[in-house]
Order: structure tokens, then C-alpha cells, then sequence
């Protein structure tokens, strides 16, 4: 491997491969992460520095992310051009440094060693990438529309009248009326039957007409304006 000329004396601790092989990046003695370009190794083509202390450890999370352990005991998130420190993933104990990280191959945990002679186990689920989870929500959120394209909301009118659908016929309930009339009702009726409520209904226009309507009994005269 390559060395820059400006880091000739920066010792190389760790390195990890990103971006589809193109880069290859480096933890130093300094803190600094060495960035070099695969096949290029006469000098580095980036260098971030932002770690307090030498970076001993490195694995990649993905082909944009590392995870970095360093000697100050924290596991820290790197974004890899653009270069940016995302976040602290956490730390050992008394700041213990870190020697050697591992991911597990579904990327869902993380293990790292430290001088504390402990290994611990990290969730990186916080990393993962769930925006298929939010649109399964989002779709969830969604009220379920009736069949007639919508939903009548509960003490409505339209509930009531759903609620007084009977046999897929609406049932008109006016006051003063023991049954209902239903639609089918004002439109099956034939002959003499049919006629009389004609020239009935006939009658009543006439009589508005003059300021003499009323409201006949049984509720036909509702059931006539619908």
C-alpha cells in the first residue's frame, strides 16, 4: 500500500474498502482517515481528519459507510465522499481502546473487542433502511373506504340511513309514520293504485299552489319529494 508524502511518518493502523473497490480507506496513528483511490497508491486522494485519537479499527458498513474504533474506546458512524462524522454508534468502558471490529453479514449487529477484555455486541437496526416500513404505514393509516367510495362517519345522516338499509332497500322513516316507505315502494305500483297516487299527488300541487298544501297522514307526501 501506498503513503502520502505529507503522512510519511503516520503510521497505518487500519483499512477498509468502499465505494465498489474504488477507494480504499485507511485509520492513522493521528486520527486522520487516508482515502486513496484503488490502483493509485503514490499518495491519498482525500484525508478526514475529526478522530481525537488513532484509529484502530475499521469495517465497512456499506459501499458510503464505515464504522471506526478507535483508541479513545468509541465506535463511530463515517460517511466516505462526501465525508461527514454521522454520529458516536457508543464506547467501552473507561474509554478502553478498540482493537477489532466485525459485522455480521445481514449488517444487524456489530461486535467490537477492547482492551477492557470485553466484547460487545452493538444493534445496528438504527442504520437500516426502512422506507418500505413507512409506506406500509402510511397505506395502514389509510381509512378503508365503503364500496360506495367512501365511509360514513359514525351519528351521521348517511350512517343512519345505512343503518336503515334493509334487503339493499332505503327505508324512509317519517314522523307521524308506523312503517316505512321504501323507494321501490313509490315506483312498483301499477293500475288503479298507481293512478290514484298520481292524481293524488296531482291534488296537493294544486292545492300549495293556492296556500292550502298540508302534509297528508302516513307520510306520502315526504315520499313523494324524494
Amino acid at each position: 500500500l501506498g503513503r502520502s508524502e505529507d503522512d510519511a511518518d503516520d503510521e497505518l493502523l487500519s483499512v477498509a474498502v468502499v465505494k465498489n473497490g474504488k477507494k480504499a480507506v485507511c485509520g492513522s496513528q493521528s486520527g486522520v482517515l487516508a482515502i486513496w483511490s484503488w490502483g493509485y497508491w503514490s499518495d491519498c486522494s482525500d484525508r478526514f481528519p475529526g478522530h481525537p485519537e488513532s484509529v484502530d479499527a475499521l469495517v465497512t458498513y456499506d459501499e458510503d459507510t464505515v464504522i471506526t474504533g478507535s483508541s479513545d474506546g468509541a465506535l463511530r458512524i463515517v460517511s466516505v465522499l462526501p465525508n461527514k462524522l454521522l454520529g458516536v454508534l457508543g464506547e467501552h468502558e473507561e474509554g478502553m481502546p478498540v482493537e477489532r471490529l466485525a459485522l455480521a453479514e445481514d449488517r444487524s449487529l456489530l461486535a467490537s473487542m477492547s482492551h477492557d477484555a470485553c466484547v460487545k455486541l452493538w444493534d445496528l437496526s438504527i442504520l437500516q433502511d426502512d422506507e418500505g416500513d413507512d409506506e406500509d404505514d402510511d397505506a395502514a393509516a389509510v381509512p378503508e373506504q365503503a364500496a360506495g367510495g367512501f365511509e360514513a362517519a359514525p351519528g351521521s345522516r348517511a350512517a343512519a340511513a345505512a343503518d336503515e338499509s334493509v334487503g339493499g332497500k332505503r327505508q324512509l322513516r317519517v314522523e307521524g309514520s308506523e312503517d316505512g316507505v321504501s323507494d321501490d315502494d313509490s315506483s312498483d305500483g301499477e293500475g288503479h293504485g298507481s293512478s290514484s297516487r298520481q292524481r293524488k299527488k296531482k291534488r296537493e300541487k294544486t292545492a300549495m299552489s293556492k296556500g292550502r298544501g298540508k302534509a297528508g297522514k302516513g307520510g306520502n307526501f315526504f315520499a313523494d319529494l324524494l
